[in-house]
């Protein structure tokens, strides 16, 4: 035999005994049952091992032991056995309500299916999961949040770093902080099928979520109600419903913000809804009635965008702001807006100051297959164009029926240094169609002033009929100038005076 081999060669009772060793059965998660097999959910943390479920029964739970409790960095799940109906955790308005992490971060933890009331705490009335290691990860499902306070950020949650899941769950009944009225959030971000209503931010930014991370960021399928931050309108309280920090170290990469709601958002400055320091993708969405208080800018969002960001299939109505009643777009970066409908929103300067009424471009903006209907502004009811900005080009985009200021506007300090409309249907303007920077446009490059025949206007479809000039068969550059159109409906609105088609139309 050769002694190198024999020498790595484990003789034969070792080898059986390692044999025997691998096939021992592993240790299977267990569920520990609270209070059944442990009085209070910290103790049932504090036996837990990885991979265990600690199982809490039906009830309503406070004190010790289930409110404030440590997780002790395993890698377990706590879930209720009733659901968030029927398994409440408790602050009684005197303590955090749930859990907190912070100099143990756990691995991987998952909270499933309670209710936090009246949570109380500096940090995470709720929640504070305070790891700043990048391995660190919760996930945080079907759960409710109600009137968690806290005095510094994050009324319900405050994450420090790691990865943080937000899902299914419900924040509702006045979940308060200086930042983050339900949730300051860092790292990489999920939120998921959430809805946030009639939270607050009492200081700047985030009515109801605050993000302060360079990592990627979603939201999607949620619902932002009634949040507000408008505590003190002197103050840059922004971003009545999600407030995006500026990203440290900068990031190329855009937040994205798809299918969620929001509605009846207040800032008292910017971003009647968003106001983001990122780029932010933005796509299926609807953005109704929110706004900003005293000189504030962007109704619906405010965004300063670094890189390239898309604006897609959202609704923007009944928006407003001083300025910007539905979006303000600025920055280095550019955007894209297609698809996209824009309605009743209004800047209410009067005194020329401001406007856009749906939409001022502070920056490099493409607008295609847009429709903007009814907007209002002293300047610009449509579009106003701001200083400085290097090109701006509008395609396939209806702007129509527009109260105050023209079509399109540009700032009076200076001209984009390329303007282009091709394929557009301004019609019905209080301040004029083809007039301001754009007067040298009217004819050129398939544009056209007609009415635009909608389909049912008065019920707010917006889609052009087929017997549209609109339509794809009948535009001049045979494609879809606006955002639909519909075969099914004959309906439209018939050449006259913008004073009779408003009187006729707007409510």
């Amino acid at each position: 035999m050769n002694p190198r081999s024999a020498r790595r060669s484990p003789t034969r009772p070792a080898a059986f005994l390692l044999a025997l060793i691998a096939a021992l059965p592993t240790e299977a998660a267990q569920t520990i049952r609270v209070p059944g097999e442990s009085p209070t959910i910290s103790d049932a943390i504090s036996i837990a091992a990885a991979g265990d479920t600690v199982l809490v029964a039906a009830g309503t739970y406070a004190g010790p032991g289930f409110t404030d409790v440590q997780l002790d960095g395993q890698e377990i799940v706590i879930r209720s056995e009733a659901g968030s109906a029927g398994t409440v955790l408790d602050g009684l308005a005197s303590t955090r309500a749930g859990f907190f992490a912070s100099g143990h971060p756990a691995a991987a933890v998952t909270i499933d299916g309670f209710t936090f009331r009246g949570g109380r705490s500096d940090s995470g009335g709720a929640l504070f999961l305070g790891a700043s290691d990048a391995g660190f990860a919760a996930t945080i499902r079907n759960c409710i949040f109600e009137d968690c306070v806290a005095s510094g950020n994050g009324g319900a949650i405050l994450s420090e770093g790691g990865s943080t899941n937000i899902w299914s769950c419900t924040f509702r009944l006045a979940n308060t902080a200086q930042r983050g009225g339900a949730a300051y959030l860092d790292g990489t971000v999920s939120i998921q099928d959430c809805t946030f209503d009639g939270c607050r931010a009492l200081l700047e930014k985030g009515g109801a979520v605050y993000v302060r991370s360079p990592d990627p960021v979603s939201i999607t399928g949620s619902a932002f109600t009634n949040n507000r931050v408008d505590e003190s309108p002197t103050a840059n309280d922004s971003g009545g419903g999600v407030y995006f920090e500026a990203p440290f170290p900068a990031v190329a990469s855009a937040a994205s913000i798809e299918g969620c709601r929001f509605e009846g958002n207040v800032a008292a400055t910017s971003g009647g809804a968003v106001f983001s320091l990122r780029s932010v993708d933005v796509r299926a969405c609807t953005f109704t009635g929110n706004r900003t208080n005293g000189g504030g800018l962007g109704g619906a969002a405010y965004i300063v965008g670094e890189g390239v960001a898309e604006l897609v299939s959202s609704e923007f109505k009944g928006n407003s702001a001083f300025g910007a009643g539905g979006l303000f777009l600025t920055g280095v970066g550019s955007y894209t807006i297609a698809g996209c409908l824009f309605v009743d929103n209004v800047s209410t300067s009067a005194d020329g100051t401001a406007g856009g009424g749906a939409l001022y471009a502070a920056a490099n903006t493409t607008v295609s297959g847009c429709t903007l209907v009814r907007n209002e502004a002293s300047l610009g009811s449509g579009i106003l164009i701001g200083a400085g900005v290097g090109s701006v080009s509008v395609d396939r985009t209806i702007i129509a029926l527009g109260a105050g200021g023209a079509a399109v506007q540009c700032s009076e300090f200076s001209l984009p240094g390329s303007l282009a409309l091709s394929c557009c249907d301004l019609f019905g303007n209080a301040g004029g169609d083809y007039v301001d920077c754009v007067a040298d446009q009217a004819g050129l490059n398939d544009n056209i002033d007609a009415p635009p025949g909608f389909c049912d206007l008065p019920g707010r479809a917006f889609a052009v009929t087929a017997q549209s000039p609109c339509a794809p068969g009948n535009s001049p550059c045979g494609q879809l100038i606006g955002v639909a159109y519909s075969n099914d409906c004959v309906t439209a609105v018939e050449a006259a005076s913008w004073a009779s088609i408003k009187a006729r139309y707007r409510k």
